[in-house]
């Protein structure tokens, strides 16, 4: 995977994080240790 490839999937990843924060829908433990490790990298959406 390229490094765009990497960024854009986190971003549609982070989106829809933040899309299940809005809703109050629950996240499973992947998607939050996905979101501290992408929080590490400086990948801010």
């Amino acid at each position: 995977m390229t490094l765009e490839e990497d960024v854009a999937s986190s971003a549609i990843i982070q989106s829809a994080i933040k899309i299940s924060n809005v809703v109050n829908a629950p996240l499973d433990e992947n998607a939050l240790i996905f979101e501290t490790n992408v929080s590490m990298n400086g990948v801010n959406i």
